[in-house]
Formats: structure tokens, C-alpha cells, sequence
């Protein structure tokens, strides 16, 4: 099996935060909420603090446990012999986190987070330490990376972890700059190169089947964030610029730009324009929360070259500007306008949503027939009167 966990634990994470949002709302009754929590035992929610503490703890304890078998087996002070030992450690916490996650059947606990984080730290340190002799550090890097991307990926696709899935996608990425940048020329392409991968993989994420990959829902999220992020800064032109000057030995002296100057300009600005646009379009949320995002970020880079001076004041003004669009708007979406609306709503997946109101329903048609459950009246037919009585 390629996730390590069950379908009921999963199926039972993403339902149990739907259920109590629509019992809050009194979409569903106390009886069906308890219902359906009772079917899904598995995959209960760990609240944030208590994740944060066991994961703490657990970290502590594999630390003190570790320390403790280090002591007491004996083994060389190289550097080579350290990092077996340490990929030996990792070994163990990845044995330690599979029986965790089939005995006590739960999901982003904080025990499952610190065994798997541990696992991962130790073993990307034995690499390090394993791969540092004899090496330069340019081929340390590119050798590391080599290796540690498929560790992320594969990690990332059997936990379902959101952290690795970025990790991952960023490994990715600097794995494709270290073979591209010593290539000469080409290396001057490597905007275009970052340009083409992160629409590649967007609109791999868009064609997968989501009803298919629920259990990934919240790495293709991730996936999804981080492609169009990666997309815009391949092209945003302080980016461009800061690393041709500091990584591509590009002289920019005063007066002169770098080589395709206007075509990044034009791409600063218009990359988050089209983004509001076409999430507008598509009503496409988190396109749009991204195309906010970078669109202050061009007004940033542009700030950042062309200043007048009076930093203070500006952002005071700018700050004081966008407070003031954001309650207008939220006043005038108060009434759904076009399918817009500031009124919270279920955010959670529609697929996932169909399926929880059909489990729902049968919940509450088991217990309660619809005239009970509706109260339409005493009429024998669901309707006030229908046979002669009110």
C-alpha cells in the first residue's frame, strides 16, 4: 500500500471537521453528529496544543533513547562511521513511526510528526557526514540533493505530510538549478526553465482525478500554492536580477540592465493581474489569494528600485488605503453579488462534502422518518392537514 495509513483514519480526519462545522451551523442533529462520529472512531482530531506538546516530548524521548544506545554501543569518531550510525537512527524511527501509525491508528498526533521528522533529520545528517570526504562542496550539494529529493517525495506521498510535499517541490527545484547553472549559456535561460516547470506541474495538478487522491487532497494544495508562487518569482524582475548579479557573475553597471529587462518588468506586473483575473473568472480562491499576494509584491519591487523617498509615509498611506478597500468590499459582498460573497462558507472539498451529505442523510433517515424528523405538521402525508387533521 503506498499510504501508510488506513482509509477509514483518513476518511475519518476529513469528516470529522465537516460534521462539527455543520453541527455548529444545526445542519445536522446532536443524534446524526454522534452518529457518524461514532462510525469514524479513527482519525480524530488532535487539538494544536497538545500535537505541539507530544510532539516536543517525543523529540526529547528519541533524543534521550538515542543518546542512551550511543553510549552504551561502542563505534568509531569518524565522520563516516557517524553517519552510518545516524542512518541507522533513522532506520529505527521509520520502523518505530510505521508501528505507531498501525497500532494506534492516528494521524498528525505529534508522536507520528516527531517520529517522522526525526527519522528524516537523522538520516539526511548521516548523507552529509557519509558523502563528505573527498568531495568538493559544489559536489557535496548536488549529490545530496540527488538523493534527498526522492527521499522527500516518496516520504511525503506514503505520510501524506504537507511539510515534505514542499520540501520536495523545492529540492526539485534547486536540483534543476545545480545541473542547469554550470551549462554556459543556458544558464541564462533558467527563468524560463523555472517558468515552464512551475506551469507544467499547475496544470498537472489540475488535470488529476481529486476524487482519486483525496488522501493527497492537502499536498496537491500545497503543490498547488507553491507552483504558482514559483511561477511568478521565475519572472519577477528582483528576483531575476538578484540572482544574475549574485549567483550568474551578470555586471549591471550604472545605467544598464540586465539582459531582457523590459520583458521581466512587463512580467512583474502583469503575471498578478492575470492571476485575479482568471481567478475572477473561475472563481478559483486560492489563485486569487496568491494573486493578492504577489500583486503587493510587485508594487514591493517596484518600490524597491523606484522609491521617492519617505518610506513611512507611503506605507502608512498604502496601509491605510487597503484597510479601508477591504471594508468597503466586505460590506458590499455582505450580499452575494455574482457568486461573490464575504459571508464565511464551507470551504472544505465538494467531493468530500457529497459524500458526508449522503452518509448524513442516511444517518437521519434511520432514526427519525421525514415528517418527524421535518415537523411539517399531523397531517398523515407530511403535509399541515393533508388528511383532515391539523
Amino acid at each position: 500500500m503506498i499510504i501508510a495509513y488506513t482509509k477509514n483514519l483518513l476518511e475519518g480526519f476529513k469528516i470529522h471537521p465537516v460534521i462539527k462545522s455543520w453541527k455548529e451551523k444545526n445542519l445536522i442533529s446532536e443524534e446524526t453528529y454522534t452518529s457518524i462520529g461514532n462510525a469514524y472512531k479513527e482519525g480524530q482530531h488532535t487539538n494544536i496544543f497538545i500535537r505541539i506538546a507530544l510532539l516536543i516530548f517525543t523529540l526529547i524521548l528519541v533524543s534521550a533513547t538515542l543518546g542512551l544506545i550511543t553510549l552504551m554501543v561502542p563505534g568509531g569518531d569518524s565522520e563516516s562511521e557517524i553517519g552510518i550510525r545516524l542512518v541507522i537512527y533513522s532506520i529505527f524511527c521509520f520502523i518505530a513511526l510505521e508501528i505507531y501509525i498501525h497500532t494506534k491508528k492516528r494521524y498528525r498526533a505529534g508522536i507520528d510528526d516527531a517520529l517522522l521528522y526525526a527519522g528524516l533529520l537523522q538520516l539526511s545528517m548521516g548523507m552529509i557526514m557519509m558523502l563528505d570526504s573527498g568531495r568538493s562542496s559544489e559536489e557535496l550539494t548536488r549529490t545530496f540533493t540527488l538523493i534527498i529529493f526522492p527521499v522527500f517525495a516518496i516520504t511525503s506521498i506514503r505520510y501524506a505530510d504537507m511539510l515534505l510535499t514542499a520540501c520536495a517541490y523545492f529540492a526539485m527545484f534547486f536540483l534543476i538549478f545545480l545541473f542547469l547553472e554550470p551549462i554556459g549559456d543556458i544558464k541564462l535561460l533558467l527563468p524560463f526553465a523555472g517558468m515552464i516547470i512551475s506551469a507544467g506541474l499547475y496544470l498537472m495538478i489540475k488535470l488529476f482525478n481529486k476524487e482519486e487522491l483525496l488522501a493527497w487532497r492537502d499536498n496537491l494544495l500545497i503543490l498547488e500554492i507553491l507552483s504558482l508562487f514559483t511561477f511568478y518569482f521565475s519572472g519577477n524582475y528582483l528576483v531575476v536580477r538578484e540572482l544574475s548579479i549574485q549567483l550568474m557573475g551578470v555586471e549591471v553597471s550604472e545605467g544598464s540592465d540586465i539582459p531582457l529587462a523590459v520583458v521581466f518588468y512587463i512580467y512583474t506586473v502583469l503575471i498578478p493581474l492575470l492571476y485575479i483575473g482568471r481567478s475572477i473568472q473561475v472563481k478559483d480562491r486560492v489563485m486569487l489569494r496568491c494573486g493578492l499576494i504577489i500583486f503587493a509584491l510587485a508594487v514591493l519591487t517596484f518600490k524597491y528600485y523606484y522609491s521617492t523617498g519617505h518610506h513611512e509615509i507611503t506605507l502608512t498611506l498604502s496601509g491605510i488605503i487597503m484597510v479601508g478597500l477591504a471594508w468597503a468590499l466586505m460590506n458590499y459582498l455582505k450580499t452575494q453579488r455574482a457568486g461573490f460573497t464575504s459571508v464565511k462558507e464551507d470551504e472544505h472539498d465538494s467531493i468530500l462534502n457529497t459524500d458526508i451529505e449522503a452518509l448524513a442523510i442516511a444517518e437521519g433517515m434511520g432514526s427519525k422518518t421525514p415528517q418527524e424528523k421535518f415537523g411539517f405538521g399531523d397531517g398523515k402525508f407530511g403535509g399541515g392537514g393533508g388528511s383532515g387533521n391539523f
